[in-house]
This record gives structure tokens, C-alpha cells and sequence, in this order.
């Protein structure tokens, strides 16, 4: 039985794509519109070259620019410079609402670059859905809307999960441009395996296999389909080439494990991840050691697990590893250990401590017979809606044995 592609392999592979290229048809696109003014022209180039490129400065005489010039068929020029500068230096809020201001009011057909930057902006702030709407408007009035730019939309669309609309987006960029990057083929082939045409994907991911043999990101996608279809051998086969072409970035390998955890194979990723952990250079994150845990957890490797989560501890903010390791102690009725590791959960949390912690404990301190211990962790969290039956059984619980 085939699976769908999983949220953890989309993640292994559109992290792959790099933001520039959400930049790279930038000023092909903004190349599109109408000629500027001569005398416009040579104002600007006097801004710029004035500020001797001091951005600050630029952006301050395009501002001031802006406000000498009132037709919108200048404007829309200086609005473009100014919002391109602005990207540039990452003032994403600022270029989107003076994008917006100038836009508002305007017919559709109005400076389409205009609406490809905002498209961009809503894009590199995460915001798919608003991105749609001005790019798709850009693609309908530039005059040679390119590719690249067309790409970038078809990109919207892949964030929004609507791979068919996708997918015909893709196939004609592809069929019609002169020049076909090799990401475009990479996305289409992971719309492909979310499509459910996983065949079609192998078929692209092959081509640009033979095309760049050398390149382990091509080996890393191909394999992922394969092991979307639970074809382990070749999935393995395959990172076994990548990793042999260039050493496994750790994010790539955290991934990786991740997914093999999603396919069922806990311990496969548990192993990869800590020999990553082990060779990395960097310090590890209390996030990797908490996955490392949870891997360990699914593969029933108890002692691998409780290691991972002391690790965890170490760099952790609150008591989440030690409760974690209370809950593991108390699967396998070892009740000292789980009064332990829970009441170091309690430090930890400090005031912040969920009632699942003292819940846990008192469970922990009446099986080890300390029923005074329970009591008051009962008292803790017997005022909380979610546990207060749970409360009322273990006092009930508490009374009957205390009354034998």
C-alpha cells in the first residue's frame, strides 16, 4: 500500500529550495514595465549615485523622490527601486505597506511589477494565501510575464497544497521556457509524489539524476520518493550515494530520521540522529535531543530513551525531559525512579508546572505506598477543571486503603 507523502518529507525536500529563489526573478520581472521617463530616469540614477551606495541615504531621497512626484506612472517607478531596496535590507513591513498605499484605489492593470514585489513580500513573511491574489493579477497584465516569475506563483500555489493548479502551472513553465532550471523539475516532481503520481516524479528526478550524476540533492529526492513507496531498498540506496557525494548536512539528516520514524522505522532514526548529533561540531538543541528521545521511545529502546532525555534535561528550560522520563518509569512500574524524575520535573517547571506533572506523581508515590506524599500532590492539581475527577478517585482510592 503506497502513502501519501508525509509532512516530514515535504519538509526534507522544499527546505531544499533555496529563498533566493524566490528573489531570482526580480528585476527580470520588474524589467517588464513600460519605459521609464527620461528625466525620471536620470533623477533616480542622481539619488542613487548621490548616496554612494548608503542605503539609508538611497532610501531617504527615494522617499523624498516619491513625494515630488505625484502621477502614478512615476510613482510607480520610484515605489519599485524603493521597495526592491527595502526587501534587500529585509524591512519587509515597511515595502509591503507602501506597496499596498500606492496600489489601493489603482485598476488591476497598474504597474504589474508593483504587484509581483507585494506577491514576493506576502511570500517571504509566510502568508501563501494573500500572496496569490497580486501575483496572479502580475501574471495576467505583465507584458512578458517570465517564467522565473511565473515559477514563483506556482510556488504560492505548492504552499497552499494546491498541487493540481500546481502541477498545469509547472508543466507549462517547463514546456514553454527557453532556459528550464533545474529546481522547477524538483518541484514538480514533489507535487508529483503529493498527486499521488509517483512514477511521473521518478521519471523527472531520474532525468536530472543523469543530467548531474554528482549532485546528492537529486540522489536525497529520489530516494525520498522511494521510500515514500516503500521501496526501502532503493530509498536507502539511494542517501547511501548522496552521502557518499557530500556529507549529510545535519538538518537533512535530523529530517531524514524523521522520517524514517514516520515510515516505521524508529530505530533506523534514532541511530542516524545520534550519529549525527555525534559528529556535529555544533551544540546540540534540546529539540534534536528531545526527537532523539521520541524515536528512541517508539522503537521500544528504554534505556537508549531515558539517556536521550537526561541529555535533554541539560538544556532544557522546564521539567518537559523529566516528566517525560517519570511517564517511562511508570510504564515499566519502576516507582522510585518516577518519583524522582517527577519531582525533578516539579523544580524544574517551577511555578509553570502542568497538573499532569503532580498528577503523575501521585500516581508514582501511591503505588510506592506514600500516601501523605500523594495527598498533597493531589491538593495541586485537584483545582484544575481537566483533573478534578482524577483528583477525587485517588483521594477516594487514597480513603479506602487508609481505612483497611
Amino acid at each position: 500500500m503506497k502513502r501519501s507523502l508525509p509532512d516530514i518529507a515535504r519538509l526534507i525536500w522544499l527546505s531544499t529550495i533555496a529563498l533566493f529563489t524566490l528573489f531570482a526573478p526580480l528585476q527580470t520581472s520588474a524589467a517588464t514595465q513600460d519605459p521609464m521617463d527620461p528625466l525620471l530616469a536620470r533623477q533616480l540614477m542622481h539619488v542613487m549615485t548621490e548616496a554612494e551606495g548608503d542605503v539609508s541615504q538611497m532610501l531617504t531621497g527615494l522617499a523624498e523622490l516619491a513625494e515630488r512626484k505625484r502621477r502614478p506612472d512615476d510613482l510607480k517607478f520610484i515605489i519599485r527601486e524603493r521597495a526592491a531596496l527595502l526587501i534587500q535590507e529585509e524591512q519587509l513591513t515597511v515595502a509591503r505597506t507602501e506597496l499596498q498605499a500606492t496600489l489601493a484605489g489603482q485598476p488591476e492593470e497598474y504597474a504589474p511589477a508593483l504587484r509581483y514585489l507585494l506577491g514576493q513580500i506576502y511570500l517571504l513573511e509566510g502568508d501563501a494565501k494573500a500572496a496569490i491574489e497580486p501575483l496572479e493579477t502580475w501574471a495576467r497584465y505583465a507584458q512578458e510575464p517570465d517564467p522565473a516569475g511565473l515559477f514563483v506563483l506556482a510556488y504560492a500555489l505548492v504552499q497552499l497544497e494546491r498541487f493540481d493548479a500546481a502541477a498545469t502551472r509547472l508543466e507549462s513553465i517547463i514546456a514553454n521556457a527557453s532556459i528550464v532550471r533545474p529546481q522547477w523539475i524538483e518541484v514538480l516532481a514533489y507535487v508529483y509524489a503529493q498527486l499521488g503520481r509517483t512514477d511521473q516524479a521518478i521519471a523527472l528526478l531520474n532525468g536530472l539524476v543523469a543530467e548531474q550524476p554528482d549532485k546528492a540533492r537529486w540522489w536525497r529526492q529520489l530516494a525520498t520518493v522511494y521510500l515514500i513507496i516503500e521501496n526501502v531498498p532503493r530509498g536507502t540506496a539511494g542517501f547511501t550515494i548522496a552521502s557518499e557525494l557530500t556529507d549529510m548536512e545535519f538538518a537533512d539528516a535530523r529530517r531524514l530520521a524523521q522520517l524514517f520514524g514516520f515510515l516505521g522505522l524508529p530505530a533506523d532514526g534514532a541511530e542516524l540522529l545520534q550519529q549525527a548529533i555525534a559528529d556535529s561540531p555544533d551544540p546540540v538543541s534540546y529539540e534534536d535531543q528531545m526527537l532523539l528521545a521520541e524515536l528512541w521511545i517508539v522503537a521500544r529502546e528504554f534505556d537508549a530513551a531515558i539517556a536521550a532525555l537526561q541529555s535533554a534535561s541539560l538544556i532544557a528550560t522546564d521539567g518537559e525531559p523529566q516528566m517525560v522520563m517519570g511517564q517511562l518509569y511508570l510504564q515499566r512500574e519502576r516507582y522510585e525512579p518516577a518519583q524522582e524524575a517527577l519531582t525533578a520535573a516539579t523544580t524544574a517547571y517551577a511555578e509553570q508546572a502542568p497538573p499532569l506533572v503532580y498528577y503523575l506523581l501521585a500516581v508514582a508515590q501511591l503505588n510506592a505506598g506514600d500516601l501523605a506524599a500523594a495527598e498533597i500532590a493531589i491538593q495541586v492539581f485537584s483545582e484544575d477543571p481537566e483533573f478534578s475527577r482524577r483528583a477525587a478517585s485517588l483521594r477516594d482510592y487514597i480513603r479506602s486503603v487508609a481505612g483497611k
